[in-house]
């Protein structure tokens, strides 16, 4: 007689049947929790509690670290399922290149100088390691994630950082160093997962409301949007933003130490102009986060 085979453990296990079919709801239960802010100080102190002989003491209450390995296994089940019903429909995604001289190593370093300060104006200094590639395709992130560590290895990760934290010892001591090799994924697992959450035309609504109030419901005529239609063909939003910022960036550089007291609405006034024109750059583009949004806005609706 055959032995019979053993049935294999399923992947997603902290998925309701609901978020499996729509990982996306997933992820906003997740930000409606906690905020990214909160979310990246207990990332740092589950590697604390994780490397460090105190263990759990470092966070407060043991049942904590258990509750963000939970959190985050939950979201990596999320972001695997996403990346599974993307590449049904459009393929296999493909990682970028390294670089393999050292001009290309210097002129991407530099392209990421430049960029770090466009991102951190765009979204409040919560994204640090994703760059403008990974902002315009999410997926590549998620590919990178799952190419790195497969999900039930993750998994593995985690328990074992978790273990390590419950009894006090350090991953460190131990020589375990392999534990915490790819600490920076978890960190740009949060940062993607928080971008495909994120909706600036909501993070912007007070702000909005506000404006109206003052100056009134007025919309544009059409031959004010017929001219700035032209004038975006006639100059590239992405060349545009770019030289904006480097004009922001060497005003800092030059007048860092003797702002001006009206420095504040300066700020705020450059900050909405490029914003304008980086959202142009992002629909010329066609993004996937940009076609992502019809399903967060529906996934929220569901939900309400």
């Amino acid at each position: 007689m055959a032995s019979m085979k053993p049935t294999p453990k399923p992947v997603v296990t902290c998925l309701s049947s609901k978020e499996q079919k729509d990982p996306l709801l997933a992820i906003t239960d997740l930000f409606e929790q906690i905020t990214i802010d909160n979310l990246q100080i207990d990332l740092r102190l589950y590697l604390k509690t994780a490397t460090t002989e105190p263990g759990w003491w470092i966070y407060g209450q043991p049942w904590e670290v258990h509750e963000l390995q939970q959190r985050l296994e939950k979201l990596m089940e999320a972001c695997w399922l996403l990346l599974q019903q993307h590449e049904e429909v459009l393929g296999e995604v493909q990682l970028p290149g390294v670089a393999t001289c050292w001009k290309q190593w210097k002129d991407d370093t530099d392209d990421l100088r430049q960029e770090y300060q466009a991102i951190r104006l765009m979204y409040g200094g919560r994204v640090r390691l994703l760059r403008d590639s990974e902002l315009d395709e999410p997926v590549t992130v998620l590919k990178q994630l799952f190419h790195v560590l497969s999900l039930p290895d993750w998994k593995i990760v985690l328990t074992k950082w978790t273990e390590y934290a419950l009894c006090g010892s350090s991953i460190l001591r131990e020589g375990d160093i392999h534990l915490f090799l790819h600490y920076e994924q978890l960190e740009k697992l949060l940062e993607v997962a928080w971008v495909i959450h994120y909706d600036p035309d909501e993070a912007a609504a007070p702000e909005r409301e506000a404006t109206r109030s003052i100056a009134g419901e007025k919309s544009p005529t059409p031959d004010l949007l017929e001219e700035f239609s032209s004038f975006l063909q006639e100059v590239p939003p992405e060349r545009l933003t770019r030289n904006l910022l480097r004009i922001y960036v060497d005003y800092l550089q030059y007048h860092g130490h003797n702002l001006p007291g009206d420095y504040e609405t300066i700020r705020t006034d450059f900050l909405k102009l490029y914003n304008l024109f980086r959202s142009a750059e992002l629909d010329a583009k066609g993004l996937y986060r940009e076609l992502k949004k019809p399903e967060q806005v529906q996934a929220k609706t569901e939900r309400t």
